[in-house]
Formats: structure tokens, C-alpha cells, sequence
């Protein structure tokens, strides 16, 4: 049987952006710290269309005013998700020196560049929500942008998905269950529906 081909997966994003929920949402996710980083790693298998992968997510522990991570946090990176709560437009602006970040600490003379998408969390509170149109940064940096609810279970496995498209090809599929913690909270699917369909119209040019 082979071994599956592992992943170096950063989970970028300012303090209370929901990058650790989605991290700790996979309940067969293996944690481990690794304090010479000041990170906690999860080890999360995935069954694709392409054959077997384990994602190692990489997760800062640096507390909010410790500033970024060092750059050995962010480097070697096969894929980054930038994260920021959707409900928080101080949290979207921070999040755009976090993408840097990661672009900055990955760039090798002749390398492609490292894959990474963004990803606005909490979004099982409609209340306060940054309206589409006003997120700004994934359409300025040309990044794809999804949605989710760590707390719902909500866009969790569509996720997943893509950080397996970015690493393996645009049309992988994940073809086991990915299970998930309980959930602590609902969403109206709807209305994120719509959302979806707004941020695509605010991105055309």
C-alpha cells in the first residue's frame, strides 16, 4: 500500500479570524504542537479522486498582540488558506498583511507561486456580516473566496475540497466521508446562497 503524499497546509489569518475552529472541526484531525514554532499542527486525512493525501494544518498559537508569526511559520508552504470573520471588517483588513505574509516568506528564484485562498468564517450570524460587495481583498489580490461556519459544519468539506484542488488539479473530488465535530450552530443556506451569488457579481469586471 503506499503511503499517502503529505501536505503543508498554513492556516493564515489575524487572532479571532476562525482559522483554529476549522482546524479542530475534522474529528479525526491529529494535533500536535510544535513549540519552537509557537504552532499546533492537525494531521488530517483525506480520501480523493487522485488517491490519498494527508493535510498538515499549520496553526499559529502567537496571541494578538505578539504580531505576525516568523517566517519559518509560513515557509514551505504546498497551500495557504487566509482566513478572516466575515463579520469583522477590521479582521479583513488585517487579513491582507497575513496573505503577504505568506507570499512574502514562499517566494523561491524559479518556484511557482504558492496557492492560496481566502476564506470568511462565522458566517452562521447573519446579523453583522460583511455585505459581499465591501470584501475587498480576495478580489484585489485575485483570490478565490469561500465562506464558512467551523460551528455549522458549514462549507467545511467545500474547503477541504479546495485546498485539494489547489494541490492536486481543479477537478478532485473528495470521495470519503469527512467527518466532523458535532455542531453548535445552524445557518440559513439560503441567504449565504445569495451572498455567494452577490460577491460573484461585485467580482466581475
Amino acid at each position: 500500500m503506499s503511503v499517502p503524499k503529505e501536505y503543508k497546509i498554513v492556516l493564515a489569518g489575524p487572532f479571532a479570524s476562525g482559522r483554529t475552529a476549522f482546524a479542530a472541526a475534522a474529528s479525526k484531525a491529529e494535533k500536535k504542537s510544535i513549540k519552537s514554532l509557537r504552532a499546533d499542527t492537525f494531521k488530517v486525512p483525506l480520501y480523493t479522486s487522485a488517491g490519498s493525501v494527508v493535510l498538515t494544518l499549520y496553526d499559529t498559537t502567537m496571541h494578538a498582540k505578539g504580531g505576525l508569526p516568523a517566517d519559518d511559520f509560513f515557509r514551505n508552504a504546498d497551500a495557504a488558506v487566509v482566513f478572516f470573520a466575515a463579520n469583522d471588517r477590521d479582521s479583513l483588513e488585517k487579513s491582507e498583511e497575513w496573505y503577504d505574509a505568506v507570499v512574502e516568506a514562499n517566494r523561491r528564484r524559479g518556484s511557482e507561486p504558492t496557492p492560496i485562498l481566502f476564506a470568511g468564517t462565522k458566517v452562521d450570524d447573519l446579523s453583522n456580516l460583511i455585505k459581499p460587495a465591501d470584501i475587498d481583498v480576495p478580489r484585489k489580490r485575485e483570490v478565490k473566496y469561500v465562506e464558512i461556519s467551523a460551528k455549522a459544519g458549514y462549507g467545511v468539506k467545500e474547503l477541504y475540497t479546495e485546498i485539494c484542488r489547489m494541490l492536486l488539479g481543479g477537478t478532485v473530488q473528495l470521495t470519503d466521508v469527512l467527518e466532523l465535530q458535532s455542531s453548535s450552530a445552524s445557518v440559513d443556506e439560503e441567504a449565504l446562497e445569495k451572498r455567494k451569488k452577490e460577491y460573484e457579481e461585485a467580482a466581475k469586471p
